[in-house]
């Protein structure tokens, strides 16, 4: 019952065989002056008189009460729970504009201002579990996730960063979560076994990334010759066009949605210099820009490659090279006059 009389005494204190898990504990009697007051390690007691605060007991022990009134209990214990968002949080990326997340997770709390705790939540009922906490709770602490994820954000942290950042995000969740479980006499401990789960499209853009990282220079180069042959299968199929130049000897490799394009910038004489992959679009593309003498270059046509002192395109049938018919020089294609004599064509 909470009240006991031992030896001629009354001995208030929260009874082994009802604490359970509660978190609350009010003895259903009014205790008295003079009584005597047990507090364990593992909780708080407050003695209440007419609704005011008349004693808050924090440190284990016995201590005669000083005055009538009302004894409760608070536990000072850890206790746990499941969260999860009722509706999406809004992440706004720039790469995937503004982006739907689901997140789920575990957390761990406690009292720590038993007062405040009592006067917010517990000051009408006689227990309370950690079950009917939880509504409270995983609004609060769905909350700060929303505000951590606005915050990182901020410092840079990309949607498709988030799965590399969870514990981070864990961490930021219960520094925002600071304020608002004080206000509650509470303290947010710690967020684990977090998961946030973002839309297709943006998986997608994570699993990609995660495989192409797992990959060495030279297996890149590989894949990337052999994503060149694939595209100019396809290409000859539909009648569609791929554009191969020269590639120097060394690439670097960038990852962009799910597309190779290569390129290769400001060769030399007959040599190419550094290339550039990028994955971008769905089509594979390949450059030559700034090339110097004898290497390869595009129809004018159809873009198809062509080499130097070809009179057509093997591709499409173009003629590469025409003779004016008024001075015989070389021309080419599509010119309207000839730059040797200034005759029209």
């Amino acid at each position: 019952m909470g009240l006991f009389k031992k030896s001629g005494s009354r001995t208030v204190m929260w009874p082994e065989n009802e604490k359970a898990d509660q978190l609350v504990f009010k003895c259903p009697e009014a205790a008295h002056a003079g009584n005597l007051l047990v507090v364990r390690g593992n909780e708080f007691a407050v003695l209440f008189q007419y609704g005011a605060v008349k004693q808050v007991f924090s440190d284990p022990g016995q201590s005669t009460l000083p005055t009538d009134g009302n004894v409760f209990f608070v536990s000072k214990q850890k206790f746990e729970g499941k969260f999860g968002t009722k509706q999406p949080l809004t992440f706004h990326d720039a790469r995937f504009d503004m982006v739907q997340l689901q997140a789920f997770g575990e957390y761990k709390c406690r009292v720590a201002d038993p007062v405040k705790f009592l006067n917010e939540i517990g000051m009408d009922r006689r227990s309370l579990t950690p079950q009917d906490m939880a509504e409270i709770v995983r609004d609060e602490v769905v909350m700060a996730l929303n505000q951590a994820l606005g915050f990182m954000k901020k410092k840079g942290m990309a949607v498709t960063q988030i799965p590399q950042k969870l514990k981070a995000i864990g961490n930021v969740t219960v520094k925002a979560g600071k304020r608002s479980f004080e206000d509650m006499g509470m303290v947010l401990t710690e967020i684990s076994e977090l998961y946030i789960n973002p839309p297709k499209k943006v998986k997608d853009a994570i699993q990609e990334v995660s495989t192409i990282s797992a990959f060495t220079d030279e297996q890149i180069s590989k894949r990337t010759k052999l994503a060149a042959g694939d595209a100019m299968r396809d290409a000859a199929r539909s009648g569609g066009t791929v554009s191969i130049g020269r590639i120097g000897d060394e690439s670097n490799v960038t990852i962009k949605d799910s597309v190779v394009q290569r390129s290769n910038i400001g060769g030399g004489g007959g040599g190419g210099a550094s290339g550039e992959t990028h994955i971008q679009d769905s089509v594979l593309t390949r450059t030559n820009v700034g090339g110097g003498g004898g290497g390869a270059a595009a129809c004018p046509n159809c873009g198809g490659s062509i080499q130097a002192g070809w009179i057509a395109c093997p591709a499409c049938g173009e003629k590469l090279k025409q003779s004016c018919p008024g001075c015989g020089a070389d021309i080419q294609s599509g010119w309207v006059a000839c730059p040797a004599c200034g005759n029209k064509l």
